[in-house]
């Protein structure tokens, strides 16, 4: 009978990033045959399931490299530099960038200047403004004199809004000969939810592949610039 210690270390990782992967394919063909007047919305949701997909696998990789680092060390490596840089990753974006450079261990990085790098963090922009659709009121003030008549000036009440105006509604004011006030106000609001082309998607599907196929799923010995147009020396 085989002898287990009690300081036995193994790292387990499971991970469903191929499901995801096949909602976007399967989001993607969907609107492949919609109504034109539907198709930005699937390609929207096709986006948002492809980051989901992308953080799935970042995120899982990471995991799975500081659960290695910690059985390797017997647990000694709790406190390293290593696992550090690695909680230090908070944000997809983050993760996606220190990714390589972490698994290869300084050897290679993440080619910034690549163009499917830059439709990556691209990516990453478009799930942010469509999961935080900010959309804030105005509160301002103006100052009306007796018997005035044509535009006013109106002042954001906070500095915040004043900071931010450009993001606010564009709202003027004038006052009528009858001596009303009426807002004017700039109907021009773009919703993030209706700016994705399905072409654009279907770019995204595939650099998020690349990505994965590349980076994620790559041995890490294996991880050089010349397998990965997306990997550089640092």
């Amino acid at each position: 009978m085989a002898h287990i210690s009690s300081n036995t270390y193994v790292a387990i990782s499971l991970n469903t990033v191929e499901r995801t992967f096949e909602t976007a394919q399967v989001l993607l063909e969907v609107g492949a045959v919609a109504p034109p007047e539907r198709q930005r919305a699937i390609a929207a949701s096709a986006s948002l399931a492809l980051t989901a997909c992308l953080e799935q696998s970042v995120f899982n990789a990471l995991s799975s490299y500081r659960a290695n680092l910690l059985v390797s060390s017997g647990g000694a490596a709790e406190r390293g530099r290593e696992i550090d840089r690695i909680d230090g990753c908070t944000s997809l974006r983050s993760r996606v960038r220190e990714l390589p450079q972490i698994i290869s261990e300084g050897r290679v990085c993440l080619d910034r200047s690549e163009p499917d790098v830059r439709s990556i963090l691209a990516l990453i922009d478009l799930r942010n403004s469509l999961m935080h659709v900010e959309e804030r009121a105005l509160s301002v003030r103006f100052r009306l004199s007796e018997g005035a008549a044509g535009e006013i000036t109106l002042t954001p009440i906070s500095e915040e809004e004043e900071e931010g105006r450009g993001s606010l509604p564009q709202v003027t004011a004038k006052v009528g000969n009858d001596g009303r006030v009426n807002f004017i106000i700039d109907l021009k609001v773009t919703n993030p939810w209706n700016s994705v082309s399905l072409i654009e998607a279907e770019l995204y599907r595939r650099v998020v592949r690349r990505y994965i196929d590349e980076i994620v799923n790559c041995p890490t010995e294996s991880l050089e610039p010349g397998r990965s147009g997306l990997l550089r020396i640092p």
